[in-house]
């Protein structure tokens, strides 16, 4: 019997915290690269736009840049029910990179599990409509764990972009979603095409609806490259973010997924 697992108060807390929250909307890809980060805080960005209560959770080890795309650098406010997270466009955002301030985090597997419980358990989201989480891009056991401790009314939107890499990772994760009985809502193809002087061009092969199909799960829809919101999460402005083509087009996936509250 493991006694210092089961007297652990924090794996008690979380399902506190979380049983304040209506729904949980897991943005994952399986690896990094394909925009799941960008997607995941635009998610957040829109919903409260729709004066929904969001909070979004950075949990991306690699490379944590809700904070950026927020323009947010103050840490979470110590209070006595716990870390109340700072708040930007609407949404609380808590991020490991609010704690290393853009530093490295050389951890391992372990420390990463650790990191995580004690974020869901220490964090006072309050009331909120919508959790979004930007999960670590991998398929194993710091992914595994995060699905554990997240219970709730939750989902998985998936990430990917056309490509054969990403659609080979982004397959293993569907499996795995499957197997550990996680509800996926849908696949979205991220970087699907570009304006070259004035025209839509496709930089990549294809191929994301197919995938979808293959796997019996919804494909959801296409998202562009944008240059301007990639230039105004870069710095910090969800404001002008709000405006791009890149946002409307997420907005448009977003009310036919079905899944609003």
């Amino acid at each position: 019997m493991n006694l210092g697992k089961s007297l652990d108060y924090r794996e008690a807390l979380i399902p506190t915290r979380l049983s304040k929250i209506k729904r949980i909307l897991m943005v994952a890809s399986g690896k990094g690269g394909v925009g799941k980060s960008m997607v995941s805080a635009t998610i957040a960005l829109i919903l409260s736009d729709m004066r929904y209560r969001v909070g979004l959770l950075d949990l991306d080890f690699h490379g944590p840049s809700s904070s950026v795309i927020f323009g947010v650098s103050s840490s979470p406010r110590e209070e006595r029910e716990g870390l109340v997270p700072p708040e930007s466009a609407g949404v609380k955002v808590m991020s490991i990179d609010l704690f290393v301030a853009g530093r490295p985090v050389p951890i391992g597997g372990e420390e990463k599990r650790e990191i995580i419980k004690e974020i869901l358990a220490l964090t006072d989201w309050g009331e909120l409509d919508y959790l979004v989480v930007d999960m670590p891009p991998e398929t194993g056991d710091v992914l595994l764990a995060s699905l554990n401790y997240l219970e709730g009314d939750r989902w998985v939107i998936l990430v990917t972009i056309p490509s054969v890499l990403s659609h080979k990772v982004v397959s293993r994760l569907i499996e795995i979603l499957k197997e550990v009985k996680v509800p996926i809502l849908g696949l979205i193809e991220n970087m699907a095409d570009m304006e070259v002087e004035g025209k839509r061009i496709k930089p990549f092969m294809g191929g994301t609806r197919e995938l979808a199909g293959m796997h019996s799960i919804p494909f959801l829809g296409s998202l562009p490259i944008d240059p301007d919101a990639a230039y105004y999460a870069d710095n910090g402005e969800p404001e002008k973010l709000k405006k791009t083509l890149f946002t409307e087009s997420l907005r448009e996936i977003l009310l036919r997924s079905g899944i609003l509250i």
